[in-house]
């Protein structure tokens, strides 16, 4: 599926870490974006930039999510250990049918994926925007070095060499 017609549900983590490197506009290219309220909270809390109001973007839409449904939910799937936000997006996923999460918490990836739910990070954004030709190669690679060097979230030299590298090869295969 492509990613202009995919709807994806979101945490904090791509929507604050895209922000911060100056790219959140990759963002408008999903139909739509479901966030629950308190990862607007956590946003607003830890944003560095008013470069975008990513909350703002057309494509998002915030959803509240009952108290006590979401206890039912935590219980069923064993989600003590996550975060507020976290629990949410899983739970907006399967409630909206939705089958993409947006989210770099690698714990959440993890239960993500046993749910069926693909997890695609900040990385994955950039590379997906590649692939669907909306940033060129040598955008993709200074974004993903941004990640490294200029946003909050934790990444390895060693990932972004690979990524890169995977990147080179795609491009070649062309």
């Amino acid at each position: 599926m492509g990613i202009k017609k995919m709807s994806v549900v979101s945490d904090t983590g791509p929507l604050l870490h895209l922000s911060e490197i100056g790219c959140a506009q990759l963002l408008l290219q999903f139909k739509k974006i479901y966030t629950p309220e308190s990862v607007c909270d956590e946003y607003e809390k830890h944003k560095r930039t008013s470069d975008a109001d990513v909350l703002n973007f057309k494509n998002v839409k915030h959803i509240s999510v009952k108290e006590s449904k979401l206890k039912d939910f935590i219980r069923q799937y064993n989600l003590g250990e996550l975060h507020l936000g976290e629990t949410e997006c899983l739970y907006l996923c399967q409630n909206l049918s939705v089958d993409v999460i947006l989210t770099d918490d690698l714990a959440v990836r993890d239960i993500a994926s046993n749910m069926g739910i693909t997890p695609v990070g900040s990385l994955g954004v950039i590379i997906k925007s590649y692939r669907e030709k909306t940033i060129s190669l040598p955008q993709a690679e200074k974004l993903i070095f941004d990640l490294y060097e200029t946003s909050s979230l934790f990444v390895t030299r060693t990932i972004v060499e690979l990524v890169i590298e995977e990147l080179k090869k795609y491009e070649k295969s062309r």
